[in-house]
């Protein structure tokens, strides 16, 4: 069976890839073959997902790292850390 390369999809199709995967749904080399893709096709598709909706998180108002750009947790204003206790 041919390879199809992931911009032959749509990306409806390929959101539907990601979302089986997060799900639980189908594994990669069944995903790879239901769709004739290399299994590191699939990879990369859900390597790049995870990573666009990472990036979408954090450029969203509520996020954490916005507001606490030192990315340290917990933020030091609610006296959580180790030094505050000591």
């Amino acid at each position: 069976m041919p390879t199809v390369a992931a911009s032959a999809l749509g990306p409806q199709e390929m959101y539907e890839i990601w979302l089986q995967l997060l799900r639980g749904e189908t594994a990669i080399r069944a995903a790879a073959d239901d769709y004739g893709m290399d299994r590191s096709t699939i990879m990369k598709l859900r390597a790049v997902a995870k990573q666009s909706a990472l990036d979408a998180l954090a450029r969203s108002h509520g996020c954490a790292y916005r507001r606490f750009p030192t990315r340290s947790w917990p933020p030091p204003r609610l006296g959580l850390r180790a030094e505050s206790a000591a």
